[in-house]
């Protein structure tokens, strides 16, 4: 896994950052490098909106992987790669298509995001329309990924969970997330995000089970109101209970802590076992 090579080649003292997609992959090769007693194990993992276990909080997103098959998704969500382009007749999913996917989830907000930045422009608010525009040529700029880590990733994480329910493997060796003891978990999750929703990242602090409840944590750090987390959603809310690792088990050190954000709005930050 090239997370594990990166860390390795950072070293003991990294903290890693996983912002939603790559989060249980992180997991998956933390958990490798502390089976193996690597020296090299990150001191923490933020986990930040990562669909570690999907069924904790179910979205759009995640029942349309449980709606069809892993063929259905090939068919019709992958292509390959016109001749006379560079990568030429490879398997991809198109960049286009997940950002179609995206912007088809909110349509209303993007309109109203351009409708705003023309309102700027007359008014002549530039600094805002800046704002607008640099904001749009990030999210706009996507790329194609290989059709086969898109599919692995569809079929072991929103299709069978492998991860949270033991059962993944990297070249024949299984991930114990259990075996995760140095290195410190963090998640944080959005309230109102709609595709890793509230739940679903949070399972990690089940299945990193091997972490010492013993522990102490860290004071809570500031996040903005955006990437907030109710205490009703995590200790003991519908979707969390759901969960069949949550049910295993119990939050043994994480409940939602009261914080602050950058505007002084009171921020629910889920904390996990954050040394220093």
């Amino acid at each position: 896994m090239h997370q594990r090579r990166f860390l390795q080649y950072l070293g003991p003292d990294t903290h890693v950052v996983a912002v939603c997609q790559p989060a249980p992959a992180v997991i998956a090769a933390v958990s490798l490098m502390a089976s193996r007693g690597d020296p090299a194990q990150p001191r923490s993992m933020t986990l930040m909106g990562g669909p570690v276990d999907t069924r904790a909080a179910p979205t759009v997103v995640s029942k349309l992987a449980q709606q069809h098959s892993i063929e259905w998704f090939e068919r019709h969500v992958t292509a390959t790669v016109p001749p006379w382009r560079a990568g030429g007749f490879r398997r991809v999913y198109p960049g286009f298509l997940q950002l179609t996917a995206f912007v088809s989830m909110n349509p209303d907000r993007h309109i109203e995001a351009h409708r705003r930045m023309f309102d700027h422009l007359v008014r002549g608010d530039e600094d805002s329309a800046a704002a607008h525009r640099q904001f749009y040529d990030e999210y706009l700029a996507v790329m194609d990924v290989t059709a086969s880590y898109y599919l692995q990733t569809i079929e072991r994480f929103f299709q069978k969970h492998d991860l949270p329910d033991g059962r993944m493997r990297v070249r024949g060796k299984r991930v114990d997330t259990a075996a995760i003891r140095r290195t410190a978990p963090m998640t944080v999750e959005g309230e109102l995000d709609d595709i890793c929703a509230p739940g679903q990242t949070i399972a990690a602090q089940v299945i990193c089970s091997g972490i010492p409840a013993s522990r102490p944590t860290d004071g809570c750090n500031t996040y903005s109101p955006a990437w907030a987390i109710t205490a009703s959603s995590t200790a003991g809310g519908g979707g969390l209970t759901s969960c069949p690792a949550f049910r295993a088990s119990s939050l043994r050190a994480s409940r939602p802590r009261r914080c602050r954000g950058g505007s002084g709005v009171p921020v629910d930050a889920v904390m996990g076992l954050h040394r220093g």
